[in-house]
This record gives C-alpha cells, sequence and structure tokens, in this order.
C-alpha cells in the first residue's frame, strides 16, 4: 500500500464511506494538501505574511523554517514573492 492509499484509507475512517464517495464525486483527480491542525491561519496568504514578519524581525531562515515547518527554499521563495 502506498502513502496516498493509507491517506485515504484513513480519511475514509474519519469521515465515513458515504461522505467519503461524496468527496471522491465531487473531486476526482484532485491534489489536496491538508495542513498541519493548529497551526492558526486561515490561508496561505496569512502564513507568508507571518513568516515575512518573523525574518523582518530578526529570526534566522533556519528558525522560520523549522517553525513552520518548510524547507530553507520554500521559505526563501516566500520572501521573493510579492503576495
Amino acid at each position: 500500500m502506498n502513502k496516498n492509499e493509507i491517506a485515504l484509507n484513513a480519511l475514509r475512517a474519519i469521515i465515513g464511506d458515504e461522505l467519503f464517495r461524496e468527496v471522491c464525486y465531487q473531486m476526482p483527480g484532485e491534489d489536496i494538501h491538508i495542513p498541519v491542525f493548529g497551526n492558526g491561519f486561515t490561508s496561505i496568504k496569512d502564513r507568508n505574511w507571518s513568516i515575512r514578519q518573523d525574518v523582518w524581525k530578526g529570526k534566522s531562515i533556519l528558525e522560520v523554517s523549522k517553525k513552520y515547518e518548510l524547507s530553507q527554499s520554500q521559505i526563501y521563495k516566500i520572501l521573493k514573492s510579492r503576495e
């Protein structure tokens, strides 16, 4: 069983067969990233703003990458983007 099958089986166990079938019907072939629960962000835009604030306040890229569980290269990309 691959990683995707394991995740799908876990989702089915959480939401039940009927809702799982409905999700599959409504979103066939979609890639979905489920963010870590409890990070407090409602959007990637909010998360990226918070990352920029941390860097502007003097935190190192390494500290920020660990805090947000992102690679250092992802942090640099976020800092370069204008969104």
